[in-house]
């Protein structure tokens, strides 16, 4: 029988980090609603630090299935082999608690990206209306005139002229 320990402590940890990934995607959803930057920023500083540990365990269990693969599967050697066919050759009650890791973190995966794909459309929306209101102020110039002490006409243009897009 398979030795699952390392890929189900593995499987466990990205379910912890996807939760955590999650939590904060929500987060940033009433942040871009209420278009606080700062904040915005901040949650993204915290999601690439646990971008960064998560890349460490898909390594990680990428190289558990490559293990497998070489040591424990070898009819499956030149293949892919899945969460699936790992689960089959470990005990029975290991091979479920596998399968129902893989089953979690694929649905905190999913709902994350979902997630993220809204965010993303706030976003852009958001940078749409700002960019509509900016044409709109470099469009709307006025000539206000007046005259100086001696009588003659000084034109000046009133409203921004100039804007930083850079956001």
């Amino acid at each position: 029988m398979l030795r699952t320990d390392d890929l189900l402590f593995i499987l466990n940890k990205e379910i912890e980090l996807y939760g955590r990934m999650l939590a904060l995607e929500e987060q940033k959803t009433d942040v871009i609603i209420e278009r606080r930057g700062r904040t915005l920023d901040n949650i993204c500083s915290a999601q690439e630090e646990i971008i960064s540990e998560l890349m460490i365990y898909e390594k990680a269990r990428q190289d558990e299935i490559d293990r497998f693969r070489l040591m424990e599967i070898p009819h499956r050697a030149n293949r892919d082999i899945t969460l699936r066919d790992v689960a089959a050759q470990a005990e029975s009650r290991n091979g479920e608690i596998l399968m129902n890791a893989g089953r979690e973190l694929k649905r905190t995966v999913t709902r994350f990206d979902r997630l993220r794909k809204n965010n993303r459309v706030l976003i852009e929306d958001n940078m749409e209306y700002f960019q509509i209101m900016i044409r709109g102020m470099k469009n709307h110039n006025t000539v206000l005139s007046g005259y100086d002490k001696l009588g003659r006409e000084k034109g000046k243009i009133a409203g921004p002229v100039l804007f930083n897009q850079t956001a």
